[in-house]
């Protein structure tokens, strides 16, 4: 199967992040939040699916110099487990490479077991935790990776 384009959105596809991670996030951005992020220029957020008519995933991810973060991975419910996910992740992986990115993190939640293996398989390490970080109280995993040499695909 060949993988969907992914797109680059600006800030005047704010509305579609935010529905889309009304859908997928338990602690959704408003159109708001997500305006602001577009407009900054180290911010970077790739999606599949079409603005227009539905996103069906997006990455974000802030870049600053040498240092990159996962701001956010979103995968509409309807599209789980058919590799979006590590589609946008390996595309999110090569762009900051080609911008000489050094290094890549993130925060996951220490329940979310499917995104810490998603993570582990592109070659991601826990770093540290971050005590009741999310809005149920659940502890945040820190997690990073070396990106400079990295192909983009797991493991």
């Amino acid at each position: 199967m060949t993988p969907p384009p992914v797109v680059i959105l600006r800030p005047e596809d704010a509305g579609a992040l935010a529905e889309l991670s009304r859908l997928a996030d338990q602690d959704p951005w408003s159109e708001e939040s997500w305006r602001d992020q577009l407009a900054q220029p180290a911010t970077l957020v790739l999606a599949t699916g079409d603005p227009a008519s539905g996103l069906t995933g997006a990455i974000a991810l802030s870049m600053v110099h040498e240092f990159a973060e996962i701001l956010n991975l979103l995968i509409h419910p309807g599209y789980r487990r058919q590799g979006l996910a590590s589609h946008l992740l390996a595309t999110g992986l090569k762009r900051t490479g080609e911008r000489g990115i050094d290094r890549l993190c993130l925060d996951v939640n220490v329940n979310n077991a499917a995104a810490r293996a998603l993570y582990a398989g592109f070659g991601f390490s826990e770093d540290g935790r971050r005590p009741r970080y999310y809005s149920d109280g659940s502890d945040a995993m820190l997690m990073s990776c070396k990106v400079a040499g990295t192909t983009g695909l797991p493991g």
